[in-house]
């Protein structure tokens, strides 16, 4: 039998299901059912999750890609707290966030991965530093729409659609271009919680 990449990411996120069911014992019963699946329609969210069916989808064209790999494992993680929290808790509130940090993620709720092909990102700001933040499409949608509730780690001023941003981030051009990119990701490693799944 050919074990085809999806059929190994799922592997991997059943391990990862069994072990926490192993390792506590105080939320087996909240993780019975649980179906993990692994899905190529997923190209923002590396994750989501419908605690009524239980039903956990994992991005097939994020994971795919290799240097995405390493955060897999916080993925799985990330989706399964919330089962475990059950769906009459806030999704990413404080409930939410002890369990995932309990079961092993890193308690963060949004990630800056990319999936297979995706380019889109646009500029938005910080409301107290100033700085430039890359978001994705959809995050950048929320900001538009008025949505105050991203907020830049580094400062914690909220992150928002700055006038004249928005504009989509070059992916190819000079090298001063490269090595601003290059600066932006770094510094969205400390960037914002979000309410956007992982």
């Amino acid at each position: 039998m050919v074990v085809t990449k999806d059929n190994w990411l799922l592997e991997q996120a059943d391990s990862i299901l069994e072990e926490i069911r192993g390792g506590f014992p105080r939320y087996r019963s909240a993780l019975e059912g649980v179906e993990i699946r692994i899905s190529r329609r997923l190209t923002r969210s590396a994750g989501n999750v419908c605690v009524k069916t239980r039903v956990v989808g994992i991005s097939e064209p994020i994971f795919t890609v290799e240097e995405n790999f390493p955060q897999f494992r916080n993925t799985v993680l990330h989706e399964l707290a919330h089962v475990i929290a059950g769906d009459e808790v806030r999704p990413h509130g404080s409930r939410w966030r002890n369990i995932f940090l309990e079961i092993g993620g890193n308690g963060e709720r949004c990630h800056v991965m990319r999936a297979r092909g995706q380019h889109h990102l646009h500029r938005a700001g910080c409301d107290r530093c100033d700085e430039e933040v890359e978001v994705g499409t959809r995050v950048w949608n929320r900001l538009k729409a008025g949505s105050r509730e991203y907020f830049h780690q580094g400062c914690g001023g909220v992150v928002t659609a700055a006038p004249g941003a928005g504009a989509p981030a070059r992916e190819n051009g000079t090298r001063g271009d490269l090595l601003r990119q290059i600066g932006l990701k770094l510094r969205q490693a400390l960037l914002f919680g979000s309410s956007e799944k992982s």
